[in-house]
């Protein structure tokens, strides 16, 4: 029996990558080995339904500085000969590879020296020195158990470390692992990202090519010859420098229902995307069909490319900058504060320090926050009317929850304070919204209640302030009437349509109304302009939500709302279903028919008394 290892952090995103590898590896049931992935850490949810094919098993890499939590990881493999003592043969692979064929005879195959790897490439480790440290060293020295050696950038080529077949025995024999530790604790500024270029200058070359392998760099000498048993998907490096997972992974709250969003840090100064695209296309055509890219979308003004994955068509957004600047500490609202979960790549320690350095800084850009924040919630709102259906995994009622967040923080900037970072004590579930849903049908009525809630936002001093009188978010009659003075029309001086907002808005009649309730309550309250208003009125009044309105759904709109709009006077001497009848007519609309939004508009815009009635001034 023959041992397969991989290592692997906590970061969903290289552990779905680990488990893409090890699907690959379980389809060919009859090979004669043990899959085991060491994990740097204790969580592994995704993997945890693989556990009856592998074992997995927590693991300390060396205590060794590195760029990053996952260039940390591939330190793991310097271990593997000491964790399984009695095994002779042990294959290792880096999460990002995939196994195209049966791969038994590798554990077959003779050795020259220690280990055999992936083909040589083009490119000599003096050359890659050179390139990576921006200086020639000739000469590197480092010290074990007393004994001075020396390493230097000799003429052979580089060879990639992402598969490896290690001979445990002389791995110990020789130190292997105690030697690259020396190496990298004597130069950590060199070395501290990976294992790999200490490996190098301790084998001086001197390694057995896997010829079953194929290596997808751009510099890979042999051309194929063979069906490859083995895909290695890296990127050039020269193109990638950094990489960083933002969104809903991001905040540590991605669900296998999520997308994928990634920032890339590209130091070209003009990019092809085309090219770039077609690049990334070839890299997942040998993947499971569930990976394969079915489709992408590039939008240039957001810089994104969309990809979507296999017949569910997952989503994979990878936002491309070339600018070191680009990147942010805010993705949706949410700030980035534990980079190790967050930085996937980092060739140059190069986001890393950025993003630590503008994370001291105070967030002062008054104006730049206020498009920020606009920005962000209309995102959100788009987001809920795509095609998909979703946000993010959100469902739909997380969206006021979302939405209020911003909506806080922006009400604190407009009142010329600094931002404030608040979320509400306990999430807002409205259960009317209790499955997924989309703007689709309800969009129009949610953009309206947003936009004239934002109109009055200059007229709440305090949000925190409700949250902290009223923690389970519902307003008894007190409470109500206390925020009512705050958002009341100038011309209410005596807060008469008080009693009877609060009444209109307590569906259930159980005394308290709720925050969404208290919104609506704002919005109808709110001075608009003529259309806007109408357009609320018609959505008020469509209960259905078929975008037509009967009789009756108008006569007890009429019923409920003469009191808001100003006509108290007439509600006791006017039936509300004479009323919306005698409105069909004046609108030329037979009673057994619905009546449109557009034919509701013109009409009332051209009745003044219609516009009268509904609040839209003479």
């Amino acid at each position: 029996m023959h041992r397969v290892v991989c290592a692997v952090n906590e970061s969903l995103y290289y552990q779905m990558l680990c488990k893409g590898l090890l699907m690959s590896l379980l389809k060919y049931e009859s090979m004669p080995y043990k899959i085991t992935v060491l994990l740097d850490g204790k969580h592994s949810e995704p993997l945890d339904d693989l556990r009856k094919h592998i074992e997995i098993i927590s693991v300390k890499p060396l205590d060794i500085i590195c760029g990053s939590v996952s260039s940390r990881t591939t330190f793991a493999r310097l271990e593997i000969p000491y964790v399984f003592p009695y095994e002779r043969r042990i294959l290792y692979l880096d999460v990002d590879t995939y196994i195209m064929n049966d791969i038994h005879e590798l554990f077959t195959m003779p050795f020259e020296t220690i280990a055999a790897v992936v083909p040589g490439t083009h490119l000599m480790i003096k050359d890659l020195i050179t390139r990576e440290f921006k200086t020639k060293l000739n000469t590197m020295y480092y010290e074990l158990d007393g004994i001075r050696y020396s390493v230097g950038s000799e003429d052979h080529k580089y060879f990639n470390a992402g598969v490896m077949l290690m001979d445990s025995y002389k791995w110990r024999q020789f130190r292997i692992k105690q030697h690259v530790e020396a190496l990298i604790n004597a130069h950590p500024l060199t070395m501290y990202t990976s294992d790999e270029m200490a490996l190098n200058l301790i084998f001086r070359g001197r390694l057995t090519d896997l010829r079953q392998c194929y290596n997808t760099f751009s510099f890979t000498a042999r051309d194929l010859t063979e069906i490859p048993r083995i895909w290695h998907f890296n990127t050039d490096t020269k193109r990638i420098q950094g990489a960083i997972l933002i969104g809903s992974f991001g905040r540590g709250e991605g669900s296998p229902a999520s997308d994928i969003d990634i920032e890339l840090l590209i130091l070209e100064d003009q990019l092809d995307i085309d090219e770039f695209t077609n690049h990334l296309i070839q890299l997942f055509k040998k993947t499971e069909e569930s990976l394969v890219i079915k489709h992408t979308i590039w939008l240039a003004d957001r810089r994104k490319l969309a990809l979507y994955h296999g017949p569910q068509l997952l989503l994979t957004e990878l936002y491309l900058y070339t600018q070191l600047s680009q990147f942010d500490k805010y993705f949706l609202g949410s700030r980035i504060t534990d980079l190790t979960k967050c930085i996937l790549v980092d060739r140059q320690d190069l986001i890393r320090q950025h993003l630590e350095y503008i994370l001291t800084l105070p967030y002062d850009n008054r104006d730049g926050l206020i498009r920020e924040l606009i920005a962000s919630i209309l995102y959100q709102l788009e987001s809920t009317s795509s095609a998909r259906r979703r946000c993010d995994a959100y469902k739909f009622y997380f969206l006021s929850n979302i939405t209020l967040h911003e909506l806080v923080r922006l009400a604190y900037v407009l009142n010329g304070k600094m931002e404030y970072n608040y979320n509400p004590p306990k999430s807002i579930v409205n259960p009317d919204l209790s499955s997924t849903m989309n703007l689709d049908k309800s969009g129009l009525h949610l953009k309206n209640l947003i936009n004239l809630f934002l109109e009055q936002l200059d007229r709440i001093e305090n949000i925190e302030a409700f949250w902290n009188d009223f923690p389970t978010g519902r307003l008894d009659k007190a409470g109500f009437v206390k925020y009512y003075e705050e958002i009341k029309d100038d011309k209410d001086k005596t807060s008469v349509l008080c009693d009877h907002v609060f009444a209109i808005f307590d569906k259930n009649h159980d005394g308290t109304i709720d925050f969404n309730e208290f919104l609506l309550a704002v919005a109808v309250s709110a001075p608009h302009d003529i259309d806007s208003h109408l357009d609320y009125v018609f959505e008020m009044c469509d209960v259905s939500g078929d975008g037509r309105v009967d009789v009756n759904e108008l006569a007890a709109f009429l019923s409920a709302s003469l009191t808001i709009v100003g006509r108290t006077d007439q509600k006791d001497h006017l039936d509300p279903k004479k009323l919306a009848a005698s409105i069909f007519n004046t609108l030329g609309i037979d009673e057994d028919k619905k009546l449109t939004k557009e034919e509701f508009i013109k009409g009332c815009k051209r009745t003044p008394n219609l516009r009268e009635l509904f609040g839209g001034g003479r």
